[in-house]
């Protein structure tokens, strides 16, 4: 069993994503497809995580700019409707966010961790649904489902020891499994990311 991780530009757009595709299917034993958020898609462009940044500095200080916001939904709404997936693919983007945004529950620092993982976490979801689209039994797997704990320190994450352990049920499935990369979760549910 393989592990692949790719990065930000590799992701940036349905052109590149088309070649995940291809590079995942090209070898079996790729099992596990760990994914960055969407990086720039020329020299000039926008980051998705910098974007989230962003927004959730405007969310924590009160003035939450629904300009940036616009700015990340166009890109996944792009990548959706190059890669031709169902409209509900791209809903589940717009609730997420609009979930976020209610969020009154958390400090600043998980808040801004929250915001930021939004990026792999909601690419991981619809690399998974596009693998299945194209006939590549694929699943997403978060964090949180494959117990991937971490320390309770904010934008400092740490894996704990006893993950290592819950992970291992992860070689067993006969999918691709696409994982979001850059963050885990405490034992109180809590998203963390990694410095």
């Amino acid at each position: 069993m393989k592990v692949i991780k790719f990065g930000g530009s590799s992701l940036a757009n349905a052109t590149q994503l088309r070649k995940v595709f291809n590079i995942v299917k090209s070898d079996s034993s790729r099992k596990i497809v760990v994914v960055s958020a969407p990086g720039k898609r020329s020299s000039d462009d926008e980051k998705v995580t910098d974007l989230l940044i962003q927004l959730a500095t405007s969310h924590i200080e009160g003035n939450y700019d629904e300009e940036v916001l616009k700015k990340i939904l166009v890109r996944y709404k792009e990548i959706c409707d190059e890669l031709e997936l169902k409209p509900e693919v791209f809903e589940l983007v717009r609730i997420h966010f609009k979930n976020l945004k209610e969020r009154n529950d958390l400090s600043s620092e998980y808040l801004m961790d929250a915001y930021k993982a939004s990026g792999e976490d909601l690419n991981a979801r619809l690399i998974a649904f596009y693998f299945n689209q194209e006939g590549l039994a694929a699943k997403y797997v978060g964090p949180r489902e494959a117990k991937l704990w971490v320390s309770n320190t904010p934008g400092e994450a740490r894996v704990l020891e006893e993950s290592y352990h819950e992970l291992e049920y992860l070689q067993l499935t006969n999918e691709v499994i696409i994982f979001p990369g850059f963050y885990g979760v405490t034992k109180e549910g809590k998203i963390v990311t990694f410095s």
